[in-house]
């Protein structure tokens, strides 16, 4: 019985072993209480300790004299516990932190998309700069001091550096250098303006909350792949240093949800109506290309799904569907362009009535003809590995901007989902309907497990309840962009990392 107990207070303290990240101090009391045979008396106690520990149906076993006792073996401390647990372990060289990233970004599979995968390599990217600055060399070196460094790094730099191939070529010091040399234009630009966090939120400097968190559970994922491949890990934590989420309540107001008259001006710019030319689409003209620029934002607005989803559409995800009557759709699926989100992003979306007046089935054909087989070929490039989600965003938004000036929000593209949820909402449809339109996981056991996916009907109800604002987009014969015709790079393709 002596046995039973002491094993268990073994397996009670083993606290490196059960919890590889915790910090040993939180499980040493501060007083440690005396052991039984050093409590009044010693030696002379043990039987009646040993008495307290036994059945009342098993006597007690004799003791034997001093002479002849044998020690009784005491569990180890937690910092023995520790040192032991490093015994078998070495230390990952620095050289190795990329090799060994793409070996979890490998293991990780399907359950990161390629935008996942590519924030996971930023933030390694990020943090071994860091270590470098501070002389580190493997991964038995990293301490708390190298954790609050990389804290502070996150917001002294760019707020979207990672969007700037400039920016992506600078070290970590040259990356703080230019967070400041931003931060000190704002001030000579703003001579009232002398609070530091004003200044830098003026400045575009400094990484967002949300963005901090996610590259903390990055680097968290690292770590927990490093110690289960056998490397050194020493013990530190992310407390004090990681931004605490947001309250739910709090969340619905952090993003503009337009209306439908908000979005409409947007239809009225060039793009859609008539520019000067394939490179000029923000000036008038009588021009109109068809192609990612003109139907995307249709799209999004009627549909609300991500960027990403719709960038990366296959020529063969807009199709008749038999099981729904032969109804024309978009399926966003895994395709060989990219990956999903999440496994509710996979889905049956009815195409909208605009987009058959305004051509996409003809428009499909003719890429399909052409031999593309991404349905919107210029937002990718043979010379480098690029999201065409990103690719989209970097080209519209300009246009946005131009069309809409001041009355453009945040966050531009991403706000058309939370414009059409809520208005969709208000005009009482169903929140289980609207996630399984755009492509989210409502809660319950019903939606979750005994219910599939509203179908084409229901959804073509729930699409129209959305009001037309592309009715003054006038329809036109289809016209691909040049360079998509030629079959030659996009203007911004360029050489670059793959």
């Amino acid at each position: 019985m002596m046995a039973y107990f002491r094993a268990q207070a073994d397996a009670l303290m083993a606290v490196q072993q059960r919890y590889p990240l915790a910090s040993p101090e939180l499980s040493q009391p501060s007083n440690p209480p005396a052991r039984i045979e050093d409590a009044a008396g010693g030696a002379a106690n043990t039987s009646a300790a040993t008495a307290l520990v036994h059945s009342p149906d098993e006597p007690p076993t004799p003791q034997s004299s001093s002479s002849d006792s044998v020690a009784t073996p005491t569990s180890p401390d937690v910092s023995t516990l520790s040192a032991m647990a490093t015994q078998d372990r070495v230390p990952l060289p620095l050289s190795e932190f990329f090799k060994t990233g793409e070996e979890l970004v490998t293991q990780k599979g399907d359950d990161w998309t390629a935008e996942s995968a590519n924030d996971f390599r930023a933030l390694l990217r990020i943090f071994v700069g860091v270590l470098e600055e501070h002389g580190v060399t493997h991964s038995g070196e990293i301490r708390q001091f190298h954790i609050g460094k990389l804290s502070g790094h996150f917001a002294e730099i760019p707020t979207h550096w990672g969007k700037s191939s400039r920016l992506r070529e600078l070290s970590t010091v040259e990356l703080r250098a230019e967070g400041q040399r931003r931060i000190e234009s704002a001030a000579a630009a703003n001579p009232g303006l002398s609070d530091r966090k004003r200044l830098a939120n003026h400045a575009k400097v400094g990484l967002s909350a949300n963005t901090v968190r996610k590259h903390f559970a990055n680097l968290q994922s690292f770590l927990v792949f490093l110690r289960g491949l056998g490397y050194v890990i020493l013990d530190w934590t992310f407390d004090g240093v990681r931004p605490k989420k947001p309250k739910p309540g709090s969340v619905r107001l952090q993003q503009f949800k337009p209306k439908p008259k908000d979005i409409a001006p947007l239809f009225n710019a060039p793009l859609f109506t008539g520019c000067k030319g394939p490179t000029e689409r923000e000036q008038p003209g009588s021009d109109v290309f068809h192609g990612a620029l003109f139907y995307l934002p249709i799209m999004i607005t009627y549909i609300g799904a991500r960027r990403i989803e719709l960038a990366g559409l296959h020529v063969e995800d807009i199709y008749q569907d038999e099981d729904s009557d032969n109804e024309w759709v978009i399926h966003i699926r895994p395709n060989q362009l990219r990956r999903m989100k999440t496994v509710q992003s996979d889905r049956k979306i009815p195409l909208h009535p605009e987009l058959l007046r305004l051509g996409i089935l003809e428009y499909r054909e003719q890429i399909r003809d052409l031999g593309y087989k991404a349905l919107f070929p210029e937002l990718f490039s043979d010379k480098t590995e690029n999201d065409p989600g990103d690719r989209f965003y970097v080209e519209f938004v300009p246009l946005m901007k131009a069309a809409m000036g001041d009355a453009l929000w945040d966050r531009a593209i991403h706000a058309f989902r939370h414009g059409l949820a809520d208005y969709l909402k208000q005009n009482g449809v169903p929140p289980a309907w609207i996630d399984d339109l755009c492509g989210r996981l409502s809660e319950g056991e019903t939606n979750t497990r005994y219910t599939n996916p509203a179908a084409i009907p229901l959804l073509k109800d729930v699409m129209a309840k959305f009001p037309i604002i592309t009715a003054d987009i006038p329809e036109r014969p289809i016209r691909l962009l040049p360079w998509v015709v030629d079959k030659n790079p996009s203007p911004w393709a360029r050489e670059g990392r793959r």
